[in-house]
């Protein structure tokens, strides 16, 4: 940390953004929490690179990405459960 930044690493970089910095950029929007700004971290390094669940991912909510990023510890258990979520439209009340 420099300061009060904290730093987040966004495809090998580091920037030093704090979610007070993000507030203050995307005025009345919410969610940019320390924790919410890790897992955005991570919900990138997790799928940038993964063609087939890109397109899934963004299919489920976020909340529903959060947890199979929390309790999956093997690519194949995310892939199974983002596929599964996407396919079987679960946890989605508007579709």
């Amino acid at each position: 940390m420099l300061g009060n930044k904290r730093c987040l690493d966004v495809a090998g970089l580091w920037w030093r953004i704090s979610p007070e910095d993000l507030q203050k950029e995307f005025l009345g929007i919410k969610g940019f929490s320390v924790r919410n700004s890790w897992y955005m971290r991570n919900f990138y390094r997790s799928y940038a690179r993964n063609r087939k669940l890109q397109p899934l991912v963004a299919e489920i909510g976020w909340t529903h990405n959060v947890v199979i990023m929390d309790k999956c510890k093997k690519e194949a258990e995310c892939e199974f459960y983002v596929t599964a979520m996407a396919e079987k439209k679960w946890g989605n009340s508007s579709k």
